[in-house]
């Protein structure tokens, strides 16, 4: 067996010089000539695996530092290196095994703990790599990378509070560590402490005033606070600094959206996309962008990557069939097309409209509705069969959701119209109706203020009821035309006895529909209601907000989907004062014609 011995100390300082000043060629000769003269220096082949472990020659490397070992099989830089090259050459079990080996020689080394979290986490063990970095923290408490990497983890974890334990120890070891103060400004946000997350990102600046990612996440947190000029500017400064940021083009996209800049909106999306073809959230947004300025053929064909946003309900929806999908490709006549709603009930109600024209093409179609919808969409034009969601379905052909039919039939913004009313009230219960309300005397007005409290989305297209009572003006008979009802509201309801409801007689969307029929004019909210007298062809005030839906376009008091709907949209963010009192404005001829 070799013995291992030491090789001389000038000729071992020259070529570590040489390693260090990055002539890694000129390192490897001059280890490679040691090595003749000492094939036995265990020191010399582990320097000499360093420099191939820098050069990218790994798989030399590793045979380097088995050399090494070979001559000092208890050299734990030799072991936790090799091991670090083979994780690189993901050969993880034998880098594990690496790790354990050096443990076993010392189990108190902090660094050893470390780097063996670091691969689990990368792996895919987080919890093995949580405790690995515990252990790392407890054998060295002033192991930086330790609490770096302990942060890391929790903050992919979304630990917040404890990933930001962790950063701020690792930053009071080395205060001046980019990356660890981006990730903490980055934890910051997410518990949104908006002004301490905005000093972090600004801290990181100050160490390195060309970090892209700074100004990205600076730019964010000045969005969040609705400070848009600035954001602006920050997203300016981080795509001057770095133009191959799909997140960062996305951003500044959805700020520009926010300040109605569409076409700025439109042109970051597309960047997005040509940074990153795949990026499906930069697609959808771009649809929602194209549909919103009446690019339909644009809008339609993006909006088919909903299907692939990773977050969020749409995925969710998605159904399987072994029947094909159907998007206008092929001939229908004489097949049976399955038609479905995917989203919300007001998303339905507007594009179930379309089972006309399909019939018109020679298809049998079935439609599938939710199940409140179901005995008013059986009065639908053109629909061979409806039934709802969660019934047995009927044997068909191909299969296409409803909000992929004005891509599968070429629709554009000349082409939504249809025949109005689609949609029908039951006259029986239309007549139940007018006998339950009794003689009318005044006009009668619907009002609808909120959407479901169970969708965050609604909640900027919602108000409070009672902020919109003072501004009814007398003279007209009100009725509530929502059935979801907050103790808020109910308290108002209470308390102002001139509104009139019934929540608990509107079973389904046909008895809703049949109400409507009785009413002369409904006020809502951006909801299914709208939707729902829109299609019904009842007129209908739509109260938009700022950044209205895309289905509403934009700059038009009208709507090219239903001729009878009126729009009232904010003229500043988040003003309803100002949209109703335009409301009450126009409700004064009409209680003139009246008297």
């Amino acid at each position: 067996m070799m013995t291992c011995v030491d090789a001389p100390q000038e000729a071992m300082e020259r070529a570590h010089g040489l390693h260090l000043q990055g002539e890694l060629s000129a390192a490897l000769a001059l280890y490679g000539e040691m090595l003749e003269s000492y094939p036995a220096s265990a020191e010399i082949h582990y320097r000499r695996a360093n420099v191939l472990k820098d050069q990218g020659s790994l798989e030399a490397a590793v045979a380097a530092y088995a050399d090494a070992l070979a001559l000092k099989p208890e050299d734990t830089r030799a072991l936790c290196n090799q091991a670090v090259v083979l994780g690189l050459r993901q050969k993880f079990p034998e880098a594990l095994a690496g790790y354990d080996r050096a443990i076993t020689v010392d189990p108190n080394d902090g660094l050893i703990h470390c780097n063996r979290a670091i691969l689990l986490n990368a792996i895919g063990r987080k919890d093995a790599a949580a405790a690995a970095f515990d252990k790392a923290i407890a054998c060295n408490a002033g192991l930086f990378s330790a609490h770096f990497g302990r942060g890391a983890l929790l903050q992919e974890r979304q630990h917040w509070l404890d990933s930001l334990a962790s950063y701020d120890r690792a930053i009071a070891l080395n205060p001046t560590d980019l990356a660890a103060q981006f990730n903490r400004a980055t934890v910051l946000r997410q518990l949104e402490r908006w002004a301490d997350a905005l000093a972090g990102y600004d801290r990181s600046l100050a160490l390195n005033a060309d970090f892209a990612q700074g100004h990205g996440g600076r730019a964010l947190v000045l969005q969040t606070m609705g400070k848009l000029d600035d954001a602006l500017a920050s997203y300016n400064q981080a795509i001057a600094i770095d133009s191959q940021s799909a997140q960062v083009y996305f951003n500044r996209g959805t700020l520009r959206a926010e300040r109605l800049d569409f076409a700025g909106a439109s042109a970051d999306f597309q960047n997005a996309i040509a940074v990153d073809p795949e990026f499906a959230e930069a697609h959808l947004n771009l649809a929602l962008i194209s549909l919103k300025i009446g690019d339909y053929p644009r809008g339609w064909a993006h909006y088919e990557w909903r299907w692939h946003i990773t977050q969020g309900p749409i995925r969710n929806d998605k159904r399987t069939f072994t029947q094909p999908l159907w998007l206008g490709e092929s001939d229908i006549a004489g097949r049976t097309l399955l038609i479905y709603g995917e989203q919300g009930l007001g998303d339905s109600l507007q594009f179930c409209r379309f089972g006309e024209r399909l019939s018109s093409l020679g298809a049998r179609v079935v439609l599938e509705v939710p199940r409140p919808l179901f005995s008013l969409c059986a009065t639908l034009r053109g629909v061979s069969e409806v039934i709802s969601h969660g019934d047995r379905l009927p044997a068909f052909d191909c299969h296409c959701p409803l909000m992929s039919l004005p891509l599968a039939l070429g629709v554009t913004l000349e082409t939504v119209g249809v025949e109005i009313p689609y949609l029908h009230s039951d006259p029986y219960k239309v007549a139940a109706w007018q006998e339950r309300l009794g003689a009318k005397s005044r006009p009668r007005i619907g009002l609808t203020w909120s959407g479901s409290q169970a969708s965050r989305s609604f909640s900027p297209r919602s108000y409070p009821l009672a902020k919109l009572i003072s501004y009814l003006p007398d003279g007209f008979d009100y009725f509530c035309t929502q059935t979801e009802i907050t103790a808020g509201d109910q308290a108002t309801l209470s308390n102002f006895p001139g509104i009139r409801h019934f929540a608990s007689e509107l079973k389904d969307f046909s008895d809703t529909a049949a109400l409507c029929e009785c009413l002369d004019l409904v006020i809502t909210v951006d909801t299914s209601i709208a939707h729902l007298n829109g299609a019904l062809g009842k007129p209908t005030w739509v109260l938009v907000p700022y950044d209205g839906d895309w289905r509403w376009l934009t700059g038009r008091e009208d709507s090219p989907w239903y001729p009878a709907v009126r729009l009232f949209r904010q003229t500043t963010r988040g003003d309803w004062d100002g949209v109703f009192r335009r409301v009450a404005e126009q409700l004064q001829p009409i209680r003139a014609l009246n008297r």
